[in-house]
């Protein structure tokens, strides 16, 4: 059998001539079948192929768009025209023309739509609010716009003693103190003082000012205001008084009512203050000790 198999292989095998000078085509046949066919050698111009070492088409290269590539495990993909898919995770890209027509669709459970740290900020954001509700209150809440007068004795100016027609006329000039505890400034438009003896109102005078008291301070003003004994009032019998040497027989006790308008931030309020004080009607240089 395998003399006849040689013999077979010798007639059916011929050289071909050669091509142009070059080298002699061997033509090689499959045996038989049921026949082992014997190994064939490696040439020299075989390559050994690793799957592992085999480098990427852009190692060496430097990128004209480092945005435009999509990193994955085993493989760096260029983008042409493209752009990476913000909700691929870095495993798609699309159409760089259509980047701001598409609309990314998120899952329910994704990280992204979680929030985090949302007591934190809810608490901060309260206590920020009512923080900031608190110094405006503080701050801009109303304040009362005191009124104050420690004078116990006031003298007479522009005395007048008419014996004959049983008349004295005076003016005392009464000074007050107005305290701002306001975190603004207050603006003091007028002033109304009136004076009572013996349940009888001498007389009320109104004082128009432009003041401006600032910031948690104070300032002071006083107001005139005349006086007068005689027979229309009804107070002719103190003219004798007031015309005596000694100052005792001088000083009457007298009501003061003070009204002062004054206005804040838009808002027009009244300030008053009522007192007693000692008004001197004669030539009294003495003060109260």
């Amino acid at each position: 059998m395998s003399g006849e198999y040689e013999r077979l292989v010798e007639t059916s095998v011929t050289p071909s001539p050669p091509r142009d000078g070059g080298e002699a085509q061997q033509e090689t046949r499959s045996p038989p079948q049921g026949t082992q066919s014997p190994p064939q050698e490696k040439t020299g111009s075989s390559v050994n192929m690793d799957l592992n070492t085999e480098e990427s088409p852009t190692q060496g290269q430097p990128l004209r768009n480092p945005a435009a590539v999509i990193r994955t495990d085993g493989y760096v993909e260029l983008l042409r025209g493209r752009v990476p898919c913000p909700t691929c995770r870095g495993a798609g890209s699309i159409p760089k023309e259509q980047e701001s027509q598409l609309v990314a669709l998120i899952p329910v459970q994704d990280d992204r739509l979680k929030p985090r740290r949302t007591c934190l900020w809810v608490s901060l954001a309260i206590i920020g609010c009512l923080l900031t509700a608190g110094l405006l209150i503080f701050f801009m809440f109303p304040r009362d716009v005191k009124i104050s007068n420690n004078v116990k004795l006031l003298l007479p100016k522009n005395l007048t003693i008419d014996l004959k027609h049983e008349a004295v006329n005076f003016i005392v000039e009464n000074p007050f103190n107005i305290t701002n505890s306001n975190y603004f400034p207050v603006k003091i438009s007028e002033a109304t003082m009136s004076v009572v003896f013996a349940e009888k109102v001498l007389n009320t005078t109104t004082l128009s000012m432009d003041k401006t008291v600032q910031v948690r301070s104070h300032n002071s003003f006083s107001i005139p205001i005349g006086i007068a004994f005689n027979k229309q009032n009804g107070l002719a019998q103190l003219v004798h008084d007031c015309a005596e040497p000694y100052p005792f027989y001088h000083r009457r006790v007298m009501f003061f009512s003070v009204t002062a308008s004054y206005n804040f931030l838009g808002r027009d309020e009244e300030a008053s203050l009522s007192m007693y004080t000692q008004v001197s009607c004669g030539n009294d240089t003495l003060r109260l000790p």
